[in-house]
């Protein structure tokens, strides 16, 4: 990691005082992941050291279903996303122009964390204005699909398709689940519908099921929750609802926000609730931050604490979050060394709330099989896009990354470009193509300037990237 701590740019001191942080950082892992281990008997009550005067102690009961990494996206016909499919490594930056399809990619992750709901046809509709705000021109349906692989089992394909039925109508045509078990030169089918007819294979009787099905809804939401001798559909389904998606965070300040009428954001006091993950908009960051204070060790907080002070500043003492006096409620704000006043949510600048939200998103250590960040460098002074990477870096190590920016600051401060760098171009025909650096035309490059967004920004982005995915 030495090398990488080299290529953010950052300074001696900066660099020893970041390794002392992931030194305490692994220390505290390895007492939660100590704490997570269940013994024999089932499960069990584990203290975690202290918190605001109170021991903490997490009741675990079952070990937690393996999750696979989302490892291929494919996406046909969703505007200008003609055909494309990209092969993911553990991170990955999507670079490209307005309107090349960066936007469309993030909202086809989105539209397959929600095939898994109930009445996801609908949402088509209301959140996506159906076949008119979806499909490419002159197309007829879209497909998305996705592959799992992980320690679950042998890697999985799933592919869904959307057909206009005419008049404005969305329907289910197509819904397959494809298991690579290396038995044959072709994966082996588990799912394959067409329209209103599915026929799904029972592991436990050797023979395929076949059943009708809503047209609105997707086979595997109809199985979520339910017991179904076909074990793929529950690894499935635990991907799909683990693709964390997050749009350029909403910061805009108090008296604007009221001008525009604007929905509750960061900056806002919000109903105490349990925070496993940073949510949509991360408009749960003060309960995330509550629960990283009190349902984490104490040598856990602290190092959280730690990566706060590496982006905004040693003189930070704390991130508190403050019960509303209505009840209730909880609000954000920040204590400084030496200052009595806390400084609210609703006073700080959108670039401290922004790296506030992304502390969160790697401290929480969410169970994630793709996590997609859009605009990402949004607010961020560019030392903090520095210490942005270096966050993408370490939660690349569990889960899969995918990132789009405009930022060549941020390019230059990868530590893999060639493997983790994405070109989305738009053809003459305004389909996008993707493509990757060509390793040995960027190695060239990399001799003269400080990176791939140094190079790009002096003119030579045709000249690194290769041929097409």
């Amino acid at each position: 990691m030495g090398a990488t701590r080299a290529a953010l740019g950052l300074d001696e001191d900066d660099r020893a005082l970041d390794e002392a942080v992931r030194a305490r950082d692994e220390s505290a892992r390895g007492l939660d992941e100590d704490a997570r281990a269940l013994d024999e008997g089932g499960a069990r009550v584990r203290e975690l050291g202290f918190s605001r005067g109170r021991r903490v102690r997490l009741l675990f009961t079952g070990v937690p279903p393996a999750l696979d990494r989302i490892t291929k996206l494919t996406v046909s016909n969703l505007r200008c996303l003609e055909s494309v499919e990209i092969e993911l490594g553990p991170l990955n930056v999507g670079i490209g122009g307005n309107g090349s399809g960066k936007s469309s990619v993030v909202e086809a992750c989105w539209l397959l964390r929600r095939s898994v709901a109930e009445g996801f046809v609908s949402e088509l509709y209301s959140e996506h204005v159906g076949a008119v705000g979806l499909f490419r021109r002159g197309a007829r349906s879209v497909s998305l699909g996705v592959r799992c692989e992980g320690d679950a089992g042998h890697p999985l394909d799933y592919e869904l398709e959307i057909r206009d039925m005419g008049s404005g109508g969305l329907a289910v045509s197509r819904e397959r689940v494809s298991l690579h078990n290396g038995k044959g030169p072709s994966p082996f089918r588990v799912l394959d519908r067409d329209a209103n007819v599915a026929r799904v294979f029972d592991t436990k009787t050797g023979k395929s099921d076949q059943f009708e099905v809503a047209p609105n809804t997707t086979v595997i939401a109809g199985f979520r929750g339910r017991p179904h001798e076909q074990p793929a559909f529950p690894r499935l389904v635990n991907a799909l609802t683990s693709i964390e998606v997050h749009l350029p965070l909403s910061t805009v300040p108090r008296w604007a926000s009221r001008l525009l009428r604007a929905e509750p954001s960061m900056r806002d006091s919000v109903l105490l609730q349990p925070a496993g993950r940073l949510g949509f908009g991360a408009e749960n960051l003060a309960n995330c931050y509550f629960a990283l204070r009190n349902d984490k060790s104490e040598q856990h907080w602290q190092t959280t604490m730690d990566y706060v002070r590496l982006g905004l500043g040693a003189d930070i003492e704390s991130v508190n979050t403050r019960v509303d006096p209505a009840g209730g409620r909880v609000a954000l704000s920040l204590k400084r060394f030496g200052v009595e006043v806390q400084e609210s949510a609703f006073a700080l600048s959108e670039g401290m709330l922004t790296y506030l939200a992304y502390v969160a998103l790697l401290r929480l250590e969410a169970p994630t099989s793709l996590l997609v960040l859009d605009e990402l460098e949004t607010h961020l002074h560019p030392r903090l896009i520095n210490r942005l990477v270096a966050f993408l870096d370490t939660i690349s190590e569990r889960t899969t990354v995918l990132a789009f920016t405009h930022s060549d600051r941020l390019l230059d401060a990868l530590p893999d470009p060639a493997r983790s760098v994405l070109l989305l171009e738009l053809t003459e025909s305004h389909a996008t193509q993707v493509r990757r650096p060509n390793e040995e035309a960027l190695k060239t490059w990399l001799d003269v300037y400080a990176g791939l967004g140094d190079a790009r920004a002096a003119g030579h982005q045709k000249s690194v990237f290769g041929a097409g995915l």
